[in-house]
């Protein structure tokens, strides 16, 4: 597999996103392009001036226990948050993801903002597919090309962040072992392969945290099978009373 990160100017609130696309990274059947979660959600309307959010009263809540505690932060996640646990870290799920502070950020933002994840993450890298599709040229009669809306992600009892898939089109997000073999001929009953998250871990890694400017990776002659089907979020998605850390919700 190949890596490409794209680098751009700042990107606008204004913008398009996918004439960004089509301007910044050469496409080709087979590839699929990596989209930071945070460039979707600006072109989208979801940065929130935490000035103009409603306060609660109560003491807000320390985020991640560096941060001085917002009133307006605290209220905000609140909002947005699916499950909100107790504790001073903001700990919530989101979308059926177990995440800090319902996926809200405040880095790389302008002061005084927070951005939301984007408000359906699967239809919105259906449509950007949809609207890539036309410009990418193939030998074939059949273009085969992905769209990866990712994150950045913390593990539990893990420093630094890794990556997540907030949503995909164009490829299956999960390859099944189930029925397979391991190496002593023992059959697999419940192992599969996560691609979608596993994938966005690699573009995170390039793509990178601070100022770097990097909200495209191409990731090409990826190991995965491509597919016009309708991503359903439920291939990914596990129900929280099926989970292995079912115990922690």
């Amino acid at each position: 597999m190949q890596i490409f990160p794209i680098k751009t100017e700042k990107i606008e609130p204004s913008d398009n996103l996918v004439e960004l696309v089509l301007k910044s990274a050469k496409l080709q059947n087979g590839d699929i392009i990596g989209i930071v979660s945070k460039v979707v959600s600006l072109t989208e309307g979801r940065l929130i001036q935490l000035q103009n959010f409603p306060q609660e009263k109560k003491t807000a809540l320390k985020r991640f226990g560096a941060y001085a505690p917002n009133p307006a932060l605290d209220a905000l996640v609140r909002t947005e948050a699916d499950t909100t646990f107790p504790g001073d870290m903001f700990l919530t799920i989101k979308n059926n993801i177990f995440t800090p502070a319902a996926g809200i950020d405040t880095s790389n933002v302008p002061e005084n903002h927070a951005i939301l994840w984007p408000k359906d993450s699967y239809r919105s890298a259906e449509k950007i597919r949809s609207a890539l599709k036309s410009h990418v040229t193939s030998h074939t009669s059949r273009v085969n090309l992905g769209v990866l809306i990712f994150d950045s992600f913390l593990l539990p009892l893990r420093r630094g962040v890794t990556g997540i898939a907030l949503g995909y089109s164009g490829f299956h997000g999960i390859e099944n072992y189930k029925g397979k073999k391991d190496l002593f001929q023992k059959p697999l009953k419940v192992t599969s392969k996560n691609i979608a998250d596993n994938l966005a871990a690699t573009a995170t890694l390039v793509c990178g945290e601070g100022d770097e400017s990097i909200p495209f990776v191409i990731l090409r002659n990826a190991p995965v099978k491509f597919t016009n089907t309708k991503i359903r979020r439920s291939e990914i998605q596990m129900p929280p009373d099926e989970c292995f850390y079912k115990s922690l919700y």
